[in-house]
């Protein structure tokens, strides 16, 4: 049985279908704006097939870039740009620390500057916080219960 406003497809009885006309939807401006199911992938580069090679930094958490200074700085700019330049930007704080920080922060709003110590005490506050919603609704990872959320809820 379909929930609302989806109708079984007469013709597959496993296919629910939801018609743009339906009088069951909400209109446009009741509805929240919309939500990416990933707000903080990026890409990262390619395999060696040429594939571009993708990194969720929602489940990761957090990403330590090491290697040569100035490639490491490169790859975090761009990481940085893809963040604050998308759609979604204002559902994803970007943190960053050190010469990147201020060398992006005059091209977009939505990066913050800060120390490692302030960063690193708000990624714990941050963590509290999510685990005890985790918690209270019972899920085990952001990811499990990302499918109800709403952009404004969404952190």
């Amino acid at each position: 049985m379909p929930l609302a406003p989806f109708v079984t497809d007469p013709s597959r009885p496993n296919v629910w279908l939801c018609c743009a006309n339906s009088p069951a939807l909400l209109p446009g401006q009741a509805l929240d704006p919309p939500c990416s199911a990933y707000p903080a992938l990026v890409s990262v580069g390619w395999d060696p097939q040429g594939h571009t090679v993708l990194i969720d930094l929602e489940r990761v958490g957090v990403l330590n870039l090491t290697g040569d200074p100035a490639g490491t700085r490169h790859l975090c700019k761009a990481l940085a740009t893809e963040l604050a330049a998308r759609l979604f930007s204002s559902y994803v704080p970007v943190s960053l620390v050190g010469q990147t920080a201020a060398e992006l922060t005059a091209v977009f709003d939505a990066i913050h500057v800060t120390t490692a110590e302030t960063a690193a005490a708000q990624l714990r506050e941050h963590a509290a916080w999510q685990r005890t919603i985790l918690d209270e609704i019972g899920a085990d990872s952001p990811r499990a219960c990302s499918n109800w959320m709403t952009p404004s809820s969404r952190t």
